[in-house]
């Protein structure tokens, strides 16, 4: 017999009549678990309603409900696969079901009686139909669809702190050696996968870095001041040689489009975002402060370095081995139209040499140290990427689509986001900083239930009360029910694609 799904609504008081009858079809143990604990959060907050609404859907029908497509990828990125076919299946969990109206269960035929072909045990959607799905989606209208309407949503859902801190930052994602992956460019880089400009080297320097197949990525991150609190609001994916200050500009720009101004109060960007019009733009039509840190060879960097030994300042202590000199109102940076306050920075290292850098701020500084404590956050995108590369983009991608390609990344950094909120409505920031694997152990709750089947209904009951109908059946129930116990092991174990 073949398999289909089968849409079961919830009515418990119906599956308790059926119960107390004998009259059960199935029955399935569930317990919660992170995964499903998420799930649940997602339905509270109408996410699913959300994406069913607003998603740029590639199909006219829909022959599968989105919410389950969707639902599908998710479950892809907790369990940190990038292939479908290893699609898990349906959560069997009462923390969903108990917050919605239906479950998913099989009977002949697929969505729609559609399907002629077999599933596998857990599969409710073939993975050739969710990988279609997701490689029709255009990449441009997924990135706009992420880009704004999940950023709307984000804020209506109070997800943007008020302290409004942000930073923007590139890294770049890399792919085997693989000439069909679709926009993909080479660039050179060093052993840590960071790209190395070698315009002024020599032929034999430049033979020392791998030219390497890659996408560049641009990001635009929300974070909390306490450094408990990560969400990704915009994201650009582009061949290895896009230039960054483009795709950041075009990436903030977007945001304040959406949401307006006043959401980012201050933006922490890398160097190579270095732009004396785009960060007075920022600053003056947003109204956004910049801090950035400046090349050696900027004539803001040298002027602020002749001033630190001209003028009879002291320099402020950031931490023991840090101190700082802060020389305000510079207007040496060219196409920076408007002034900008240069700190230097000391830090002895390790080896006992002194490396002297420098940041410039837009912000006027009471007291520089803060500039640089609050460059420091800046160091957090890293581990973020650091995380999520380990988790999901280092196992590679096995479609060379750039659709497809473009839906793994932003449907991870999307589960990456609501798993951030979720543990900031439950009060769980203290596990912000793990891992998807430590997450999905670290937060347990331990609670069992089992959920019957009966006329087409559900009911998650915890496993005390199913118990205690099943203690009190009485004359032909009690023999109903033990015959359709009999038949129901010995159909749950006759073969392992047995549901």
């Amino acid at each position: 017999m073949k398999n289909e799904l089968v849409v079961f609504k919830k009515n418990k008081p119906g599956v308790i009549a059926a119960l107390k009858r004998g009259d059960i079809d199935y029955v399935d143990g569930t317990s919660w678990s992170f995964p499903d604990r998420f799930f649940s959060f997602l339905l509270s907050i109408g996410f699913f309603k959300f994406a069913e609404d607003s998603y740029p859907s590639p199909r006219i029908r829909k022959n599968i409900p989105l919410w389950i497509l969707i639902g599908l990828m998710f479950q892809l990125k907790l369990s940190k696969e990038n292939s479908f076919y290893k699609l898990p299946g349906i959560l069997k969990s009462g923390a969903i079901l108990t917050r919605t109206n239906f479950n998913i269960g099989k009977v002949e035929g697929g969505f729609n009686r559609r399907n002629t072909h077999p599933r596998s045990k857990g599969e409710i959607v073939n993975q050739d139909t969710l990988r279609k799905y997701f490689k029709n989606t255009d990449a441009d209208e997924l990135s706009l669809w992420n880009n704004s309407d999940v950023v709307k949503f984000f804020s209506k859902k109070r997800a943007i702190l008020a302290g409004g801190i942000f930073l923007l930052d590139t890294t770049i994602i890399t792919l085997p050696d693989n000439s069909n992956y679709q926009e993909a460019e080479y660039l050179p880089l060093d052993s840590d996968k960071n790209y190395v400009n070698v315009d002024k080297l020599t032929k034999e320097e430049r033979k020392k870095f791998k030219y390497t197949l890659c996408y560049k990525m641009v990001n635009l991150l929300h974070i909390s001041k306490k450094k408990d609190y990560f969400v990704f609001l915009g994201t650009r994916i582009a061949g290895g040689r896009s230039h960054d200050k483009p795709m950041g500009q075009k990436t903030v720009d977007d945001f304040v489009a959406n949401m307006g101004k006043g959401k980012i109060k201050s933006i922490i960007i890398d160097r190579g975002f270095l732009d004396g019009p785009m960060i007075s733009a920022f600053k003056k039509k947003y109204g956004i402060d910049v801090l950035v840190p400046l090349k050696k060879n900027m004539d803001a960097y040298q002027d602020a370095a002749w001033l630190s030994r001209l003028e009879d300042k002291p320099w402020q202590d950031v931490d023991d081995v840090t101190s700082c000199y802060m020389a305000k109102k510079i207007r040496s940076y060219k196409g920076c139209d408007i002034d900008l306050n240069v700190i230097l920075v000391k830090s002895k290292l390790k080896n006992g040499k002194v490396r002297l850098w420098a940041l410039a701020a837009t912000k006027n500084y009471s007291n520089p140290a803060k500039a640089v404590r609050d460059y420091r956050l800046r160091w957090q995108i890293e581990e973020r990427y650091k995380q999520i590369k380990a988790s999901w983009f280092d196992q590679g991608f096995k479609s060379t689509d750039f659709s497809l390609v473009s839906a793994h990344i932003i449907f991870t950094l999307l589960v990456y986001s609501l798993i951030q909120i979720y543990l900031n409505v439950e009060k769980l920031s203290k596990l912000a900083n793990k891992t998807m694997e430590a997450l999905r152990y670290e937060e347990s709750l331990g609670k069992n239930a089992t959920i019957m089947y009966a006329d087409g209904y559900y009911a998650a009951l915890d496993n005390e009360e199913g118990l205690y109908y099943v203690a009190f059946l009485e004359g032909d129930s009690l023999k109903r029910f033990r015959k359709w116990i009999k038949n129901f092991l010995a159909q749950k174990y006759r073969t392992a694609d047995d549901p």
